[in-house]
């Protein structure tokens, strides 16, 4: 999904439904580029109600690379309680799915892109 923007203070967030239930190891969050690339910071990232991680804004970085130590979840959601959610893109990898293979990060084996062509939607 490309261009996120979910209102505050609603608890806004972005979700993907994965269409079955897999082991996620990684979520690649991907921040905008501009002005308000520093309302990532305090970002949730879950795998169903299981929170992987937090994200914390580092200036001049992109790409937000978030473990989620193949954790199995069918809905992968990030939340932003402290501001508007903005993305520029997320990427979701594990195992199982119909996704292309890709390095796994961490593990030094494959995993699949389980986000691609799936229906995701922004709260």
């Amino acid at each position: 999904s490309s261009g996120i923007n979910a209102e505050w203070p609603l608890r806004p967030g972005w979700e993907v439904d994965l269409q079955g239930t897999y082991p996620v190891y990684l979520v690649a969050v991907h921040n905008r580029w501009d002005n308000y690339a520093d309302r990532i910071g305090g970002a949730v990232v879950k795998v169903d109600n299981h929170v992987c991680g937090t994200i914390y804004y580092l200036p001049g970085m992109n790409v937000y690379p978030v473990n989620c130590n193949g954790h199995k979840g069918s809905k992968v959601r990030i939340e932003q309680p402290n501001n508007y959610l903005c993305l520029a893109e997320v990427q979701v990898f594990g195992s199982g799915g119909p996704g292309p293979l890709g390095r796994n990060i961490g593990t030094g084996s494959y995993a699949k892109l389980l986000s691609q062509n799936k229906y995701a939607h922004q709260s």
